[in-house]
């Protein structure tokens, strides 16, 4: 049986309310797994509200102790990488502060993983809009490198021919899916550095594990739930939305020129210009 470790940045985590962390760490205690193979890293990127109290005041009688760190805010790319680098079980899993892990998240993971050892595991989500309605999202026909990647591009030994290959299946979230800690923690992430600070968001972070990752597997398991607020970064059509753009493109470039990968000048264009390029979010 593997260990999970599952990773929450958090910054305002009360900003939907008490109800909603509460729901989002619930969803990890009741996990139908052995409690003794989970740890739950917790990071508190600066918040200003009273997020940290509340976390204390679970923590007290949680039946897996939150493992909490709590600094100054240095925005979603510094977390993440701080998280990977405090995980220490086999697995990790990435959970945002308002979504939900389904109940037998672990349990697929794990069952899959036993059978084929992998870099990862990618399963399918529910979505949740703002009135509560539940549908299925089918992760893999909504699949990141399919829509933005052409069968022309198949060339050497990265773009392959072979359209099945798994890797180009991978939708662009980090969520949904559990990575070998051993895999994310061997990537340099110093290419996705942008005047001193790491500057991705889930598009980006996904494209770089994806060159790298060399086994995943696919489960039909619904294994996440994600909850679209009108109020997240996902859906501000503010100026911030240009600057943040125009950031997360030098970053994305940068990739493709460290990297010396075919064709990149028009892979880049590629996918700086793709649909999926704005359906980020931060928190």
């Amino acid at each position: 049986m593997f260990s999970f470790s599952i990773l929450i940045p958090i910054y305002n985590g009360l900003k939907q309310g008490e109800a909603i962390l509460k729901r989002c760490f619930d969803s990890v205690i009741n996990q139908k797994y052995d409690k003794t193979k989970i740890e739950i890293i917790i990071i508190n990127d600066g918040s200003i509200d009273n997020t940290l109290q509340f976390i204390e005041k679970y923590n007290k009688t949680s039946t897996i102790p939150l493992k909490v760190i709590s600094r100054e805010n240095k925005g979603i790319a510094d977390t993440r990488i701080e998280l990977i680098q405090n995980a220490s079980n086999d697995y990790i899993v990435f959970l945002e502060c308002d979504d939900e892990l389904a109940p037998d998240t672990l349990l697929n993971y794990n069952v899959s993983l036993e059978k084929y050892p992998a870099d990862c595991v990618h399963g399918n989500s529910y979505d949740v809009d703002g009135n509560g309605k539940m549908k299925k999202r089918n992760t893999f026909f909504n699949s990141l490198f399919n829509k933005i990647f052409k069968p022309a591009d198949y060339d050497g030994e990265l773009f392959r021919k072979d359209r099945e290959n798994i890797k180009w299946r991978f939708n662009n979230c980090y969520w949904g899916k559990c990575y070998s800690t051993k895999f994310l923690k061997s990537l340099d992430y110093s290419g996705l550095i942008n005047n001193g600070k790491y500057t991705y968001d889930d598009f980006i972070f996904i494209l770089y594990v994806a060159l790298f990752v060399t086994s995943i597997n696919e489960i039909k398991a619904f294994t996440y739930i994600y909850y679209w607020y009108q109020n997240s970064v996902s859906h501000d059509k503010s100026d911030s939305w240009d600057k943040y753009e125009s950031t997360t493109k030098k970053v994305a470039k940068n990739i493709f020129r460290k990297e010396n990968f075919p064709n990149k000048e028009k892979l880049f264009k590629q996918v700086v210009k793709s649909k999926n390029f704005r359906k980020t979010k931060l928190y």
